[in-house]
């Protein structure tokens, strides 16, 4: 009995299969455990405090519940003891369609599923190939998060300058060199946004520096450069004018 080609057929089973509840699955992976605890030897004596604690189920109703609808399902065989010193028996039915003995639950479903028969054998067989021939030829069947995690290839004319945040101060002033700007320019530049965490408004990361350098420039062309302010003459600014006529009538 191969034990991941079982349990991929019978999770192909649980996808399948509208009937199951989170009780069903967790009993049948309790029932699996204590299985594999008898090196899958049929068949399986269980407990059913034990089973309660190992799937998690707090209803003893649940329990029994669950039990006899995976028999009545056919995806075990359970013959239950009535003598209370002696525990139940399982037999666990075999999913591997490379073992001997093969027994594939068919579901009875009143209603169509996009007006379609369910069977089972077929296709948990041809999964069951596909799960070998990629494990003979050394290939491992990934899933959609491995891949998602996969390092993409960088592109053949390598990262641009602009996703590197922050650039450095080099680059920066180099930059404001061939766009015909000062150095001084650059370092105001680069020492605002070095001060707000190279964030744009505050909040969004930046994601082009050589964008907001332009932005930069265009608002320094626009506002010109600074002008010293002229220092007043303090001695004359409050002073009256000497040569005023007190003598007039106002």
């Amino acid at each position: 009995m191969n034990y991941i080609r079982h349990l991929a057929a019978f999770f192909w089973c649980v996808e399948q299969d509208d009937r199951l509840t989170p009780h069903h699955i967790s009993l049948y992976l309790a029932l699996f455990q204590r299985w594999n605890l008898n090196r899958f030897q049929n068949p399986v004596s269980i407990n059913r405090a034990e089973m309660l604690r190992m799937s998690k189920i707090g209803s003893v109703n649940t329990y029994s519940r669950c039990l006899k609808q995976l028999h009545q399902w056919k995806y075990i065989s359970y013959h239950p003891s009535h003598n209370p010193l002696k525990g139940s028996r399982v037999n666990m039915f075999i999913f591997d369609t490379t073992s001997e003995q093969v027994v594939i639950p068919l579901i009875n479903i009143s209603k169509q599923i996009k007006q379609e028969t369910i069977e089972y054998n077929e296709p948990i067989q041809s999964q069951s190939k596909k799960m070998e021939q990629e494990t003979r030829y050394g290939k491992q069947p990934e899933s959609a998060a491995m891949q998602e995690k996969k390092p993409q290839p960088e592109n053949s004319s390598g990262t641009s300058a602009k996703s590197k945040i922050p650039p450095p101060e080099e680059h920066v002033k180099i930059y404001f060199l061939e766009k015909e700007f000062p150095e001084v320019e650059a370092e105001r530049f680069f020492n605002y946004y070095e001060s707000v965490g190279w964030k744009v408004g505050g909040r969004t990361r930046m994601k082009d520096w050589k964008a907001a350098a332009r932005n930069w420039m265009l608002n320094a062309r626009k506002y010109g450069p600074r002008q010293p302010l002229s220092p007043r003459d303090k001695s004359t600014e409050y002073k009256s004018d000497n040569g005023k006529n007190y003598a007039e009538p106002l």
